[in-house]
């Protein structure tokens, strides 16, 4: 009888203890998102916190825990200061994930180079970067990088976006499944897209058919002899 009441005290301290765990991983998690709220209020636009916001749909991904989001708020220079960050031990910032300042330097470089391209015209146009913090306030910035990236994905200036959707593939709207592959593609000037190894093949093809028009025009000129 001692046995049973030894066993089931031992039950009971386990389930105590497993209560606690779980009250303790929701009070945190409640309070890496209120922490993050107060960040966003007040620098919506960086790319944590339009994460954030993308994140309300998919909050099962890694890239959305909202202690992950914090981390990452609070290693970001623009937000580090914040009052949220005081006392966070968040420790594991999303994978990849630019800083605003770094987002904001890709852009410009991109539509430095590409001024035209969608993802610099129209409603992906952002402002030009404070000349303080060396950041665009731009509703847009991480949109525009997915546009500009995802159609030219080997252009300098891609590099952050590239290290953060190979580590999140599935984030969306800014990432897509199939951006590791993109690069075996070219994107010519008219829009068509010719798959990069059939290149020289096509080249050969362009060749070889002017080798064989020039033997004809030459065959029929004997002829005429």
């Amino acid at each position: 009888m001692l046995s049973s009441s030894i066993s089931s005290f031992a039950l009971l301290a386990v389930a105590s203890v497993a209560v606690a765990v779980n009250a303790q991983a929701t009070n945190t998690t409640s309070g890496a998102a209120t922490a993050l709220a107060a960040i966003c209020a007040k620098t919506p636009d960086t790319p944590v916190c339009l994460l954030s916001v993308a994140c309300t749909t998919q909050t099962t991904l890694a890239a959305c825990s909202p202690s992950s989001l914090l981390a990452s708020a609070c290693l970001d220079p623009l937000t580090s200061a914040s009052t949220s960050c005081n006392a966070t031990t968040e420790t594991n910032p999303v994978v990849g994930l630019p800083t605003a300042k770094n987002a904001t330097a890709s852009l410009v470089e991109l539509c430095t180079s590409m001024p035209t391209m969608t993802g610099c015209t129209g409603s992906y146009a952002c402002p030009a970067a404070d000349a303080t913090t060396g950041v665009s306030t731009c509703p847009m910035l991480m949109a525009s990088l997915s546009n500009l990236c995802t159609e030219m994905p080997t252009m300098t200036g891609c590099e952050s976006y590239k290290a953060f959707c190979t580590a999140n593939p599935s984030v969306a709207p800014f990432c897509v499944a199939a951006l590791a592959t993109s690069t075996s593609s070219m994107t010519m000037p008219m829009g068509t897209t010719v798959p990069a190894a059939s290149k020289s093949g096509a080249v050969a093809n362009k060749s070889f058919a002017a080798g064989a028009a020039g033997l004809a025009i030459v065959a029929f000129f004997a002829s005429m002899m």
